[in-house]
């Protein structure tokens, strides 16, 4: 192999080393986007399920006011 062709292997294989870099980079990045939307999933769920939990103090407090107070239909 000619000295020039080893210049470009050694050029082409600079080349690939920093694509692989840059996709590693992107991999790390959409890792640590997964992760966030892990977090933020369990949070809304701990949310939607106060939020049921308190919907239904409100219906059976609805409903002992009704029992109460009944209507004069």
């Amino acid at each position: 192999m000619t000295n020039e062709a080893h210049h470009c292997n050694d050029a082409v294989l600079y080349l690939l080393q920093e694509k692989l870099l840059d996709i590693e980079k992107v991999a790390d990045h959409a890792t640590q986007d997964i992760s966030h939307i892990c977090v933020e999933k369990e949070l809304l769920e701990q949310i939607r399920n106060e939020s049921r939990r308190q919907i239904g103090l409100l219906t059976d407090a609805l409903e002992a006011n009704a029992a109460k107070n009944p209507s004069s239909e």
